[in-house]
């Protein structure tokens, strides 16, 4: 059939239906008991922070990211049980008259490994919340939040123009090119490209007229103007929060012993209160303090993205916070 098309396509999985049975799979087998104790204390953490700050809780990004962490476990930790409950073992014995379907048991074990792949780099992910503790150690990451500012709106122009190339690429190229088949591949196939991976002789092929237009254009547009200009929006804030980090640690070598520097990235200047309230036995709640807090709230926010030193209200006066 003329613009006719036919799609095959074959999947294969597998599975270890004997996860416990050699002395490495035991020793993985107490790691991952140990590895569950240390899930109930960290869900117990979460829990008791949650009941302490309430809807304040959810305000904090680094909460959000680890509530996903914790709910993803408790994701694998389900499914793995239902895998190993499951009658695995009549699959090792051969029946010539009888077909048993491994079907479930295999969507229980690959569906696990899916979302255990994915928290593992969520997992990854947090560790830049403690390596906010040391300056030059967040460097990356205050680097990439003082970016974000400009990387979104250029990530909407990068996802416009890329799907105005989408389209054209299906339309021209849709019924003669595999990977411009639909919308879909067709992204897929532009997005492939940035990494090298670009089939120019194809086009040529199916039209020899648009294809040099196209492909200029593409890499004209996204290669040379959008690619660069996003190494650019990074390189600049990487100077910028470099720049600011070190005028912090020579503030903290002229500081001397006249008043405590603590270096931190908190979420919120209450968090700081509450730590400091707690340690001079005061009251975090009362009316005084809270409009205080209001006030350095207001002081210390109104600029988000810099990177700068306050010193918080008389109650806090010898605790400095580096933002």
């Amino acid at each position: 059939m003329i613009g006719g098309r036919i799609h095959s396509s074959i999947a294969l999985h597998s599975c270890r239906l004997q996860p416990y049975r050699t002395g490495a799979d035991f020793a993985r087998l107490a790691c991952e008991v140990f590895f569950f104790l240390c899930l109930c204390v960290y869900v117990l953490r979460e829990m008791n922070e949650l009941r302490v700050y309430k809807l304040e809780y959810f305000k904090s990004f680094w909460n959000l990211v680890e509530l996903t962490n914790i709910a993803m476990y408790l994701t694998i930790l389900v499914y793995w049980s239902r895998f190993l409950l499951e009658d695995r073992f009549q699959y090792l014995e051969f029946s010539p008259t009888e077909y048993r379907d491994p079907g479930k048991v295999i969507e229980l074990f690959t569906f696990t490994s899916a979302v255990a792949a994915v928290n593992v780099i969520i997992g990854c992910f947090t560790i830049f919340k403690y390596l906010q503790v040391n300056p030059k150690l967040s460097l990356l990451w205050v680097a990439l939040s003082n970016a974000a500012v400009d990387i979104l709106p250029f990530i909407m122009v990068f996802f416009l123009v890329t799907i105005g190339f989408t389209f054209a690429g299906h339309w021209l190229f849709g019924t003669r090119v595999a990977g411009f088949h639909t919308w879909g591949e067709s992204f897929s196939t532009l997005l492939r490209s940035l990494t090298g991976e670009y089939d120019y002789e194809s086009l040529q092929l199916a039209d020899s007229a648009a294809a040099p237009a196209y492909t200029v254009g593409w890499i004209f547009i996204v290669t040379l103007v959008l690619i660069n200009m996003f190494i650019a929006i990074l390189t600049d804030a990487f100077e910028l929060t470099k720049d600011r980090i070190r005028r912090i640690a020579d503030f903290q070598d002229q500081a001397g012993e006249g008043f405590m520097l603590r270096t931190a990235l908190l979420d919120s200047v209450e968090g700081i209160a509450r730590q400091f309230a707690e340690k001079e036995n005061v009251d975090p709640d009362r009316k005084v303090h809270t409009k205080k807090l209001k006030r350095v709230r207001k002081e210390v926010f109104q600029n988000p993205q810099l990177l700068f030193v306050r010193t918080l209200p008389t109650q806090m006066r010898r605790t400095h916070v580096c933002l």
